[in-house]
């Protein structure tokens, strides 16, 4: 699976996002550290943070549901390969459970699905 690369614009944006989130959610620092290693601990709080970036990174609108054509598009230019990331999204883009279930759901797919593991939003 080819690398997933960001331009510095887009990093600064989910930087940017990331911030807000953790102000706004007051997520544990750890499990977001956790995360990036890939233990996703099932907390409020994370989810929280996840759904916020999620939201203002347009992975979901305000109702929660998942884009996933925002998605697809958004993956498929930072791997690449559109066709590949359809596939993720196909795997991964669940729509059931709450709006900050769902997000934790496909993140978790998708890191544990591609082998640079992908976590857009940690």
């Amino acid at each position: 699976m080819p690398a997933v690369e960001i331009t510095q614009e887009q990093k600064a944006k989910l930087d940017k996002y990331r911030e807000e989130c953790k102000q706004q959610s007051n997520v544990d620092v750890e499990i977001l550290k956790k995360m990036r290693e890939g233990v996703f601990t099932d907390d409020p709080k994370l989810k929280e943070f996840l759904l916020c970036v999620s939201k203002k990174a347009g992975f979901q609108n305000e109702a929660g549901e998942v884009q996933q054509d925002v998605i697809v598009e958004k993956l498929g230019h930072a791997m690449s390969d559109e066709e590949k990331a359809k596939k993720l999204i196909e795997k991964c883009g669940t729509q059931e459970g709450s709006p900050a279930g769902v997000v934790f759901k496909v993140v978790k797919c998708l890191y544990d699905s591609t082998p640079n593991h992908i976590v857009i939003i940690h």
